[in-house]
């Protein structure tokens, strides 16, 4: 993290002084980009004793992996299931919690028997 931390510093210095809008805008840009794409997997210290890792799957915006259906918005990934995986947390603020157990099924399936889902008893912050 802090060599990422100094590597965007270090790009920020280079420009600091461009005269060029469009450069600043651009280069301003890709910084907030690249910090936005990692920003997900940082937990705050507040849930630091749950000792979970994140999981995030990110697809471009025109994937054909998107698929928007019943007003839901669904990403197909073939990476469900994988036996190191033994949990998944539903957030508090997650509604009807329990329409989510298929995926505790569905792991199942793929013979991970020691997957589970589970809703967080956090308080939402």
């Amino acid at each position: 993290m802090n060599d990422f931390k100094l590597t965007i510093l270090n790009l920020n210095a280079l420009f600091l002084n461009e005269k060029d809008e469009n450069i600043k805008n651009c280069v301003t840009d890709f910084i907030y980009h690249s910090i936005s794409q990692i920003r997900y997997f940082i937990k705050s210290a507040d849930y630091a004793y749950e000792n979970e890792v994140r999981v995030i799957h990110f697809e471009e915006p025109t994937s054909e992996r998107i698929i928007i259906k019943d007003k839901r918005l669904y990403v197909e990934s073939d990476k469900i299931g994988r036996d190191h995986i033994l949990r998944m947390n539903i957030a508090p603020k997650v509604e009807n919690p329990n329409k989510l157990k298929f995926f505790e099924v569905l792991v199942n399936r793929t013979g991970n028997m020691n997957f589970k889902v589970l809703k967080s008893n956090c308080r939402f912050r």
